[in-house]
């Protein structure tokens, strides 16, 4: 069985805690080759966020509650920060995907901190918990305070929105009562803890600074979003607003997939900049990028009623 093959039939199958399925992934991965196994790690990474499990397949409890636990005291921070490292390092030096992967997984298996199955398994979660992962290529390095980067966590952000919405039609459920607003609390809570430019923090990381309980395991759809609310909660400031996310289920029939219009931020501010003879500030392009969208969907169109004549 191909190592993908074999990863696929974990991840939709397992029953368990997530630190078993990972102890069961890094046995797959370490009983193939380097190549192989970097090939699986990418695999795992990019398709364990997206499939669901059956349950079919109970795992065989590996790593305890206590013993995950320390995991987190002892290599939490360290395993967060080095996955940081290495994903700047690949796109300062523009990384292509296999590159990357190849790297992480040669970096894991050197690791002289890493004892033992269990720790190699921790390593695997933490990695997949991390919103740095599945890894992105990007042509140059970019900054938080650079527009073009303030668009790609935009961008990445209407990608879940519309993924959500997507999946609610999918299913035939009601989505028009469903709100529009979203607020990026990552985004909020990178700027809280003084993060470095272009780097974000992740759930457990914010977690564990707060001091706050961790009696949840991670990787779980109600566990992420309690454990978000409450750093939320702790990083509020009457400054944070949500955005809006405008969706809609009519397409063009003409449109094509290689031809998709996408907005020109920088004409589009230039043209407000020469119309103010001034250059705009952040939040001036935050409301103009909002009512342009908000302008698109038409949603403040009124039918006016015309009388004709007998």
């Amino acid at each position: 069985m191909k190592i993908n093959e074999k990863l696929k039939e974990l991840i939709t199958t397992y029953d368990g805690q997530d630190i078993d399925l990972c102890y069961y992934v890094f046995e797959a991965l370490n009983e193939v080759d380097v190549r192989e196994s970097s090939i699986g790690l990418k695999f795992f990474f990019e398709e364990i966020r997206t499939n669901v499990t059956d349950k079919s397949l109970k795992l065989e409890t590996k790593v305890s509650q206590e013993e995950l636990n320390q995991y987190h005291k002892m290599y939490g921070k360290y395993i967060n920060e080095l996955l940081n490292v290495l994903v700047k390092k690949a796109h300062l030096n523009a990384w292509a995907t296999s590159d990357f992967y190849d790297t992480l997984w040669t970096t894991l298996k050197e690791d002289s901190l890493l004892e033992n199955v269990k720790s190699y398994a921790f390593a695997i979660l933490c990695f997949a918990q991390s919103p740095l992962l599945p890894y992105v290529e990007l042509d140059k390095p970019v900054e938080m305070d650079n527009d073009k980067f303030s668009t790609l966590i935009r961008d990445q952000m209407q990608s879940v929105q519309k993924e959500l919405f997507r999946n609610i039609a999918y299913y035939d459920l009601p989505y028009k009562t469903l709100t529009k607003s979203y607020i990026n609390i990552q985004h909020y809570a990178s700027i809280y803890f003084n993060n470095p430019a272009g780097k974000s923090i992740g759930l457990q990381n914010a977690i564990q600074i707060l001091n706050l309980d961790q009696d949840k395991s991670y990787h779980n759809a109600l566990n992420d979003a309690y454990y978000t609310a409450q750093v939320f909660i702790r990083i509020y400031n009457p400054s944070i607003v949500p955005d809006v996310y405008m969706y809609t289920t009519v397409k063009s029939s003409s449109s094509k997939r290689n031809n998709k219009k996408q907005i020109n931020y920088d004409k589009l501010f230039a043209e407000f900049a020469k119309i103010l003879q001034r250059d705009l500030t952040k939040e001036e392009k935050k409301i103009i990028d909002l009512a342009y969208k908000m302008g698109k969907t038409n949603q403040f169109l009124t039918e006016s009623t015309i009388y004709k004549k007998r």
